[in-house]
């Protein structure tokens, strides 16, 4: 960590050159064609810095140059490329001490920089608040391919440096001004945009994290994983908020698929919402709570609740999750697909995923679990939004829509080029991107007018809505899934809605997701490998009607080949599978591998779905239940593994996660009439009378020698007063065998 001298007076002045740079941030801030004023006020005041001797750490105007350095980097101007005369000036610059590196940062941002940057303890301790506020400034606004991932080689090694420091003197009035300024960049700073591994960015952040934060490690002693001895297990699951949103209805499949016997699943909101879904969530579950403000009172509460297993289903890109997943709540802590990156956090022991991920890629252990790598919910209580028009957004009333919904920080330079390139080639369409509320509309304002001025698109081509994307997506004929960060959720809620899509798949697991998605849905024919692919793939789907409507019936046939986006049974009886497998190796006191994988079966399909028959002939419900999960387990594809199971939860009094299974059972077999007589028994179990009578009503007038349906509509008609029915169908039963035993009741 180096030191200065004294400081010395001096008579260099800087006033008249401030007020130069000032007069020209304020006109850029009117105007981006100023930026050329802008640049020669900033090089001149730089130059004047530098002449200053490296003993001025006291000069009047260095608070100045440093608010002035501020608003040059939030206006947007560091954004822009910086001529490669000025960038050889601002190395040259550096080797004349702080008063050379001052300049330069008014100048060339930290990732345009073309050499690498002076360690922190080359820097004088007061400025490291500055200088890291510098190298975190990111390259949202930027056009330039290759901005993330020269960004991301400067996040990376002050990152790690900043790290060392935390570690070997935390209470250091500089290291406190850097980590001060890291605290509030880092949520700011996505490496997302990068098309390489943010694994070291992530592991040096998480370090920092964990070394600022570690107080609140020693709150409560870390909990141990008891072994099950048959008890279920206590499944605890953060999100923002279960009401209906992206992020529910992708992880709502897996929960409510688990077996109800081996868990009891709690739910987590940091806020409550009060619509139909939450309602719907909060009575399927065993609890749901409403997390407290403030992280260490998250913390206890999710102590309190005896958890085995803690499951935070966000994207984990704010500090509160992650400070929140530091503090140890359960003895098994773990991510799923919907943080698309490594978080690197000790408090994180798995990310559960369905794609092939590469270990060197993570921090944390890959726990591969099988079958679809996303899901979605498009049955509890089904969104309804009042669509937009598409003058309500600005759009032409003509022509072909395409549609994107990323985040803002998913939002990169080379997929925004490929989109301009689909644009120009087919004149008549247009972009609408969907992104979040909240997003920072500056930053999209500066990202567009500058994809406008260098493609001559007008205005009404690039079209931004901000909210929740399902409300706009009707206007959509083509969804775009973005590159080199995917966006899965959002993709597939547009196929749900019909759309046909494109994916870009890169070499990083977050570059794969959407790719995965489609490959799922047998869509290999729309994913691309590179730009030209992309862009090839998007034209001929915009510009071509027949192939664009042959992909929608291609992909309306996948999704009811494999029941729907979000098959319940199977997807939770994988899900619960593998938090059973990682729950108890830590409990049995050992190490996970890097790649936790579920072992295979014990037996063949046939002889588990034996198994689990006689289970059912025996009337042993819990030994019904396991069999024929592992006979689904064994073999995905059945809809007998679906009935056997849906049967077994029946005779265990599990009447919802039965229905489940006979819905899912049916998907592909609406002609067979034992699936809707399954169908009304597992509504009748629930008690929803009405549904039940018409399930089986469609078994009757599919197969109408069914005697136990008769039967069934009658006891159903006489519960609900409705006599006249019951003796009717009675009469039904009696001509079709009349020494059925079930009649002597009538």
């Amino acid at each position: 960590m180096s030191t200065q001298a004294p400081a010395i007076p001096v008579a260099v002045d800087l006033s008249a050159l401030l007020a130069d740079l000032e007069r020209a941030l304020d006109l850029y801030r009117l105007d981006a064609q100023a930026a050329a004023g802008l640049r020669v006020a900033a090089l001149a005041a730089a130059k004047a810095l530098r002449q200053l001797p490296k003993s001025a750490i006291a000069h009047p105007e260095l608070p100045r140059v440093q608010e002035l350095a501020r608003g040059i980097w939030s206006a947007g101007y560091i954004g822009l490329p910086v001529p490669p005369e000025d960038r050889d000036w601002a190395g040259a610059a550096v080797g004349s001490g702080w008063p050379g590196l001052l300049g330069a940062m008014l100048i060339a941002p930290a990732w345009q920089w073309p050499t690498a940057l002076p360690a922190l303890d080359a820097v004088p301790d007061w400025l490291w608040g500055h200088y890291v506020d510098w190298v975190f400034v990111p390259p949202c606004t930027a056009n330039a391919i290759g901005a993330a991932d020269l960004h991301l080689a400067k996040l990376e090694t002050m990152a790690e440096q900043l790290n060392t420091w935390t570690g070997r003197n935390l209470g250091a009035r500089c290291v406190q001004a850097a980590l001060e300024v890291f605290l509030r960049r880092a949520g700011e700073t996505s490496p997302l945009r990068a098309t390489r591994s943010i694994r070291r960015w992530s592991v040096a952040r998480s370090g920092i994290l964990a070394k600022h934060y570690r107080h609140a490690k020693d709150r409560n002693p870390a909990p141990v994983a008891l072994p099950r001895d048959g008890r279920p297990l206590q499944i605890g699951v953060v999100l923002p908020e279960w009401g209906d949103s992206l992020a529910a209805r992708s992880l709502l499949p897996r929960l409510t698929g688990l077996d109800p016997a081996m868990f009891t699943v709690l739910l987590f909101a940091e806020r409550g919402r009060g619509d139909g879904f939450e309602k719907v969530c909060r009575t399927s579950f065993s609890k749901f709570q409403v997390l407290p403000q403030g992280v260490d009172a998250r913390a206890d509460m999710l102590y309190a609740a005896n958890l085995d297993v803690l499951i935070f289903g966000g994207a984990m890109h704010l500090q509160n999750d992650l400070r929140l997943a530091l503090q140890r709540s359960a003895p098994v802590q773990l991510v799923t697909d919907a943080c698309l990156g490594v978080t690197g956090l000790p408090g994180i022991d798995l990310h559960l995923t369905a794609l092939t991920a590469a270990a060197g890629e993570f921090a944390e252990v890959i726990a591969n679990v099988p079958g679809a790598a996303f899901l979605w919910d498009g049955e509890t209580a089904a969104a309804t939004f009042d669509a937009p028009s598409r003058a309500d957004l600005g759009l032409p009333a003509e022509g072909r829509v395409l549609v994107s919904a990323p985040a803002l920080e998913q939002l990169s330079p080379e997929v925004l080029h490929t989109w301009t390139e689909i644009l120009a080639a087919d004149p008549t369409s247009s972009l609408l991107l969907l992104l979040p509320a909240g997003s920072d509309t500056f930053a999209l304002e500066q990202i567009f007018n500058r994809l406008q001025a260098a493609t001559g698109l007008s205005s009404d081509r690039l079209v931004v809505s901000l909210g929740d994307p399902r409300a706009a997506l009707s206007l959509g004929d083509v969804y775009l899934d973005t590159y080199p960060c995917s966006t899965p959720t959002p993709l597939l809620a547009a196929i749900a809605a019909g759309l046909p899509a494109v994916a870009w798949e890169g070499a990083t697991h977050r570059a794969r997701a959407g790719a995965q998605v489609l490959r799922d849905l047998g869509q290999q024919d729309w994913i691309a490998t590179d730009a030209a692919g992309y862009v090839d793939r998007a034209r001929r789907l915009i510009g071509d009607d027949s192939a664009r409507d042959a992909a929608r019936q291609n992909l309306q046939q996948s999704i009811e080949h494999r029941r729907g986006l979000g098959d319940a049974p199977l997807a939770g009886a994988l899900f619960g599978a593998m938090l059973l497998r990682a729950y108890d190796w830590v409990a049995g006191g050992r190490r996970l591998p890097a790649t936790l994988t579920l072992p295979k079966a014990r037996a063949t399909a046939s002889e588990l779905a034996e198994a689990a028959e006689q289970a059912l002939l025996r009337q042993d419900g819990c030994a019904a239940v396991a069999a024929a999960t592992e006979f689904l387990l064994a073999d995905q594809d059945s809809s007998n593994a679906r009935s056997m199971l849906g049967r077994a939860y029946l005779l265990s009094g599990q009447a919802d996660a039965a229905v489940a299974c006979f819905f899912s059972a049916l998907r592909g077999r609406e002609q067979d009439a034992q699936a809707w007589l399954e169908v009304g028994a597992g509504l009748r179990a629930r008690r929803e009378s009405g549904p039940a009578i018409n399930a089986y009503e469609t078994a009757l007038r599919l197969d109408a020698t069914l005697i136990e349906g008769w039967i069934a509509i009658a006891d159903l008609a006489r519960s609900t007063g409705a006599h006249d029915l019951a003796e009717d169908a009675i009469g039904v039963a009696r001509r079709i065998d009349s020494r059925d035993p079930r009649l002597a009741a009538y």
